[in-house]
């Protein structure tokens, strides 16, 4: 894929091989269910559905709206494929895991022409212009020292792999460095991840420069998923030109 500017070439050379940058299939979707039972994999189908939407047409306020409702109350007919892999393969049932249910990764593949169809019908259509890699250039403050997440290291692993699934998730890659730069480059998704005791919860500030203009968004008082979901989810509302975050 192409880099937004040469201006962030270096960066990017920074960045790890085992980066979030491989966003995989766009029509297909990853969640984790309980057990291989129809009701839950339905579920599981509805939940990958909304996530392929997203994925797709780059907005990701669609799943929620009440067009889109009656999509996801009936996904199978859009479901080209799925498979499941077991997250506890190895573990045998044991009488402390509550259930003989066992927890799954269960991926679903979408039929791409009735996926634009439906997308059309909701009065959209698919994101289809290059998906730029993004330099991602995050300030955490944990409420001790304050560090820069980088792609490797001590610090902010939960994070890295949090930040690798909003990638996937939201079909943009996002690239950290691999060494500390001395500032976010042109172009970068820049943010500030700051812990709050009171509210017992995470607070994301971001910025990010496209089309001219410095756009900012915020988001408090969450788990650090959320936060940095945040941050990949305005900036492909943006990319894709789907309005404000």
């Amino acid at each position: 894929m192409r880099t937004i500017g040469t201006s962030i070439l270096a960066f990017l050379m920074l960045a790890h091989a085992a980066s979030a940058a491989d966003v995989g299939p766009l029509y297909r979707g990853t969640v984790t269910v309980t057990g291989r039972e129809e009701p839950n994999r339905l579920v599981g189908f509805a939940r990958t559905l909304a996530i392929v939407l997203t994925k797709v047409t780059g907005d990701p306020r669609l799943p929620a709206t009440a067009a889109a409702s009656a999509l996801l109350a009936d996904p199978a007919p859009f479901v080209a494929g799925y498979s499941y892999r077991d997250l506890m393969a190895g573990i045998p049932v044991h009488d402390e895991q509550g259930s003989r249910e066992r927890p799954y990764a269960l991926t679903v593949s979408f039929d791409p022409a009735k996926i634009d169809a439906a997308i059309a019908s909701l009065g959209a259509k698919p994101w289809t212009g290059v998906r730029p890699e993004v330099p991602v250039f995050l300030t955490v403050r944990p409420g001790g020292e304050p560090y820069v997440l980088l792609a490797a290291g001590e610090h902010g692993r939960d994070l890295r792999d949090s930040l690798a699934a909003a990638s996937e998730r939201l079909g943009i890659p996002l690239i950290l460095p691999q060494s500390a730069p001395a500032g976010p480059p042109d172009n970068a998704l820049t943010g500030a991840l700051s812990w709050d005791d009171r509210a017992l919860g995470w607070t994301a500030d971001w910025r990010f420069a496209w089309g001219g203009t410095v756009h900012r968004w915020r988001i408090e008082k969450v788990g650090f998923d959320d936060a940095l979901r945040s941050g990949a989810a305005g900036t492909v509302q943006l990319l894709s030109g789907n309005g404000e975050p």
